[in-house]
């Protein structure tokens, strides 16, 4: 600590004394260079052209490739590390619980999932561990998810597999509508030659849904949980773009965690998917209860509907009224604790 004003004045004079030479030397040479570029006369930069200039600088004089100079990892010694680390490894579960605990970021629990299946007499078995608790939103974000099976199958197979697990599941979860580059979902299985053993997508559906909502309880400040069932769809496309587009909804969440049945939000986070609502056939229902029939016609009381939405978890269903088609989205309320965690927080 300075201690004092006059320190503190003190040191900054002498720091800007000891450097003030190098900085007018360094300052003529980019003048200089840019003199040269021109063909005018050297004069003072203004302060955007600094980087530029000496970046110019920078490859006059060192004209170089840089993935020359790269250092490769030895993938040789990589493999043989790795299979030794392999070696090492524990099982069962304690082992997954240190490993889902490994990965944690601003998560408050750790995220652990498993299934058993038969295909025949043989029994197998899908787990999975994955972390992420905020900037969650539709098409992954700032979340891993690892999941692991003994059922051999084709990798084409397991990709695709995969693929329909994760668009069910976490690509229909919600904790503050925001993403990130840092996201991914592995699997992993024995190579095998063709399709997968019946049984499998189901299991593994169900592991990946159980860590998918695990992420939206453990949300960054979350409070209450939120189911929207989306029905009476002409398609499932359309119904999963109505159902993000109400679970992503910060005029949703908000109200969530107050308690408030403003169910307009929800008709309009619906009716904002552009996916082609009509407003005379929908029909809402909360918790298994008819909430707003078709025609904007309020079947609960507003005291009613505040009760239901007093619960740690809250279902709301949207019947569109025209088609057969179904999806599912979950989400979280957005709370004063959301607010405090990312105002401080930063990596």
């Amino acid at each position: 600590m300075a201690k004092s004003g006059a320190r503190a004045l003190a040191f900054v004079d002498d720091f800007r004394a000891r450097c003030a030479a190098a900085f007018a030397r360094e300052c003529a040479e980019l003048e200089e260079s840019r003199a040269r570029d021109r063909g005018l006369p050297a004069s003072r930069l203004a302060p955007w052209e600094l980087a530029y200039r000496a970046e110019r600088l920078r490859r006059a004089r060192y004209d170089f490739d840089e993935e020359e100079l790269r250092p490769y990892l030895p993938m040789d010694r990589v493999a043989q590390g790795l299979e030794r680390a392999v070696r090492k490894l524990e099982g069962g579960s304690s082992a997954a619980h240190d490993a889902a605990e490994a990965i944690l970021t601003t998560d408050r629990v750790p995220k652990l999932a498993a299934r058993a299946f038969y295909a025949g007499d043989r029994r197998y078995v899908v787990g999975g561990i994955a972390k992420g608790s905020g900037m969650i939103a539709p098409n992954l974000a700032t979340m891993l998810a690892f999941t692991a099976t003994d059922a051999p199958m084709s990798l084409e197979e397991l990709q695709r597999e995969l693929a329909a697990a994760s668009d069910e599941t976490f690509n229909m979860i919600s904790v503050d509508g925001d993403m990130s580059t840092n996201d991914a979902v592995y699997a992993f299985a024995p190579h095998g030659a063709g399709s997968a053993p019946d049984g499998f997508g189901a299991a593994l559906r169900a592991v990946t849904r159980d860590l998918a909502l695990a992420m939206v309880r453990d949300g960054e400040g979350a409070t209450k949980t939120l189911a929207v069932e989306v029905s009476g769809a002409e398609t499932t496309a359309q119904a999963r773009a109505i159902a993000r587009a109400i679970i992503n909804s910060n005029l949703v969440k908000t109200a969530l965690f107050g308690e408030d049945p403003n169910w307009g939000r929800i008709v309009a986070a619906a009716g904002s998917a552009r996916a082609g609502l009509d407003p005379h056939a929908w029909s809402l229902a909360l918790n298994g209860k008819a909430w707003v029939d078709r025609g904007a016609l309020e079947i609960l009381s507003e005291a009613e509907a505040h009760r239901e939405l007093e619960g740690a978890s809250v279902c709301v269903g949207l019947d569109l009224g025209i088609g057969d088609a179904a999806a599912t989205g979950w989400g979280c309320d957005l709370s004063r604790d959301y607010v405090r965690i990312n105002a401080s927080y930063r990596t």
